[in-house]
């Protein structure tokens, strides 16, 4: 098997894609439902990937993320590398490259990429700045900026009153549709692109 981002037959390693560090996470949320085997372990082939040493160092360090977009020849979704660090060389090669099919789990890459986003989130509320926000969970009402904006400092409050909510929960039971961590739509669209033939081309 090879790298299912860059080809490369040797040089590769097995990634998790929920790291082995979210361990707890995993068994709070249950996620070993989504395993291909029986077993509930973390180390099952739907949570798991091989790529480059390079590339693997890169994606545990959150530089590198999947995410389904369209394809730029027939609007299709496509499973590609979006590559969120300043690399040049990372852009060039990787960024929007479509990834070779694999046998890896919809709810898996749905988590990682929610863990990634989130990872970031502090950072983007504390710079000092209005930002445009939608909250979907009960809070106080922040103050308004306008137009939609949220003020710098009630940013900086909803930046603390997340740091204080960060022991994991148990998800809603997966039946109850509108309240899933992971919503019908973006399955459908990995799950379409994780259908897809092996990858031609970049996607736009």
């Amino acid at each position: 098997m090879s790298c299912r981002l860059s080809g490369n037959l040797e040089g590769v390693q097995v990634a998790h894609i929920v790291p082995q560090a979210e361990l707890a996470w995993w068994r709070t949320n249950d996620m070993s439902v989504y395993n291909t085997s029986e077993t509930p372990l973390l180390n099952d082939k739907a949570n798991a990937l091989l790529l480059r040493a390079d590339l693997h160092v890169a994606f545990i360090k959150r530089h590198i993320v999947f995410v389904p977009k369209p394809a730029s020849d027939s609007g299709d979704m496509r499973l590609v590398a979006h590559i969120w660090e300043c690399s040049p060389e990372l852009e060039h090669l990787y960024h929007n490259r479509e990834l070779y099919p694999m046998a890896v789990g919809v709810e898996m890459l749905y988590a990682r990429l929610a863990w990634s986003v989130l990872s970031r989130l502090k950072a983007f509320l504390l710079c000092n700045t209005d930002r445009r926000l939608e909250l979907r969970v009960p809070t106080e009402r922040p103050a308004p900026a306008g137009d939609g904006f949220v003020t710098a400092a009630s940013c900086e409050l909803l930046s603390a009153t997340a740091a204080k909510k960060q022991t994991p929960k148990k998800r809603k039971p997966y039946c109850n549709e509108q309240q899933d961590f992971i919503t019908t739509s973006s399955r459908q669209k990995i799950k379409h692109a994780l259908n897809a033939d092996t990858p031609s081309s970049n996607v736009t």
